[in-house]
């Protein structure tokens, strides 16, 4: 089955980090040819641990095709979540390059559907307890949570999206022993 190509912006996570001035990379979405999608697919299938692929986004750096995120097809499905594996992958020197995977929650008892990206060792136990963190801590400015990362046996970074844009921040372990179930 060939993979639905998505023609969209990248996840800041997943593509790039904001740099030291807090400037987010200027990627450009990406028409990506039979040719260019094979290519990226077969760069990323070894991570993929034999999923099939679901989604290809690509973008572009000043007009030259510099990135791509690749998300497979659910590997667990839940009556209340499903998991699926992403790759961040880069093009250099005419060849891909891809790092990964990393996980992506669907909570899919959130209305709306809720996505976010995991990296590193975040369960989606504490995936939901972040989410409910932030919520309250964000109140009227949340508009979605995008990303967690755990930093340390401590502290987890989270991406979050406002209303004006986009920022990241940290969530510890005592914030979350705040939250009750």
């Amino acid at each position: 089955m060939k993979p639905l190509v998505v023609i969209s912006f990248l996840s800041m996570i997943a593509a790039a980090r904001p740099s030291s001035a807090g400037d987010i990379f200027p990627f450009e979405p990406v028409q990506l040819s039979a040719r260019e999608t094979n290519s990226i697919e077969s760069a990323a299938r070894p991570h993929g641990g034999g999923a099939e692929v679901r989604s290809i986004q690509a973008g572009a750096l000043l007009g030259e095709l510099a990135v791509a995120i690749v998300e497979f097809e659910p590997y667990e499905v839940r009556p209340d979540y499903s998991l699926r594996l992403g790759i961040s992958c880069t093009y250099a020197s005419a060849a891909w390059t891809c790092k990964g995977p990393y996980r992506i929650v669907t909570l899919l008892n959130e209305a709306p559907l809720v996505e976010i990206e995991l990296r590193g060792d975040v369960t989606v136990k504490e995936a939901r307890r972040i989410l409910k963190f932030v919520r309250r801590r964000e109140a009227s400015r949340f508009v979605a949570l995008t990303g967690i990362e755990r930093t340390s046996h401590e502290e987890y970074w989270v991406e979050t999206t406002y209303p004006d844009g986009g920022g990241t921040s940290s969530v510890s372990s005592q914030d979350l022993a705040k939250i009750n179930d």
